[in-house]
């Protein structure tokens, strides 16, 4: 898996030439998002999305890194790509790193599963 995604690496990781695989640097990547989207859905607990929850996820959301996370994202906690928060977060680290979810999904060997829906380029 080493080396399938150069590309998809800050070039000054690259540059290094000492670091973790890649598929190692994405994988660490996707802990993030999916820890936020964990946090997010025991927040939501059934609960539809209104304005009073967006409120009360505010601070929470806030503290975690990576992609703004307001309505919109609670919103597709709620429903995630395939019913799958691990696609969601996915889809946010094959964003950032201008990768095909697909490619992702390979590069991780989880190209077993189901291709995660909204997959952005």
């Amino acid at each position: 898996r080493a080396g399938a995604c150069g590309d998809a690496l800050d070039p000054a990781e690259r540059a290094r030439g000492d670091g973790p695989p890649d598929w190692m640097t994405l994988s660490h990547r996707v802990h993030d998002p999916l820890r936020a989207a964990l946090l997010a859905k025991r927040l939501l607990a059934g609960r539809p999305v209104t304005d009073e929850l967006v409120a009360e996820a505010a601070p929470l959301l806030a503290a975690a890194p990576g992609a703004e996370r307001g309505r919109a994202w609670l919103e597709a906690v709620a429903a995630p790509p395939g019913g799958r928060l691990t696609a969601l977060a996915l889809i946010e680290v094959a964003a950032a790193a201008g990768l095909p979810v697909s490619t992702l999904q390979a590069v991780l060997g989880s190209a077993g599963e189901p291709p995660a829906q909204g997959e952005q380029p």
